[in-house]
Formats: C-alpha cells, structure tokens, sequence
C-alpha cells in the first residue's frame, strides 16, 4: 500500500484534464481517465512529462499505465497480459528502442517478472 503524503498531496488539472499524485516516497503518478504514468521519482517529472521518449526516460523515469474496462482487472500497466515475447517484440509498442513508440510496454514486462527488473531488460537504470 503507498501513503500519500497529505501535505504535498496535490491534484492538478490542466487542459487535458489529467490529475498529478505526489507520494510521501518521492514518487508521482499522473492520470487521466484512461490511462496514467508512474514516476519512481517526482524530480523526472518535467523533464520526461514534456518528452516521453526523450534517452532514459519512458522504461526507466516513468512507466505507462492503463485502466482496464474488461471488468476483471481495473489498473494495469500498458498491454498487460501479452506474452514476454509480444511485449518485447511489438513493432509499435514493443520495450525495445526500434518500436515507433519505444518502452511503453516496459512496465509489462517488469510485471510479468514479479515486479523485478529482468536481466535482458533492454535499458540501464
């Protein structure tokens, strides 16, 4: 369970209507209705909100997040439930830096291997 720090506890609502979440551990989660992104540190915030695929930041700065409508799950990382394969390997989404929106799916494969970083994970920290 993650406390959020009722004093820095802020919503925010821009034009796009999403909402930011800062945690007592430094954290941050932006969100909109259907999808958000998870910041392991809110100092990464600015700079990767602004450039999503800016070197290093989406699959190691911030991680994608979707809210599921299938009635089973209800918050899930982006493409959840796909093979490790399918989340490598995807042309468009795929965690790999030849995808055309590269490490969405990053978050997935952290999942599916126990919420630890595997080995073959394509990028540093």
């Amino acid at each position: 369970m993650v406390k959020v720090d009722t004093k820095s506890y802020v919503t925010e609502a821009d034009q796009s209507h999403k909402c930011i979440l800062y945690f007592a551990d430094g954290s941050l989660f932006e969100f909109n209705k259907r999808s958000g992104t998870f910041f392991p540190s809110a100092k990464d915030y600015d700079k990767c909100s602004t450039n999503r695929n800016e070197k290093q930041c989406l699959g190691t700065k911030s991680f994608t997040f979707y809210f599921m409508q299938d009635g089973k799950r209800a918050f899930e990382p982006f493409n959840s439930g796909k093979t490790v394969e399918e989340l490598y390997d995807d042309r468009v989404y795929g965690c790999n830096h030849t995808a055309s929106n590269k490490y969405v799916n990053c978050a997935a494969v952290i999942q599916a291997n126990g919420w630890h970083v595997p080995k073959d994970y394509p990028l540093k920290f």
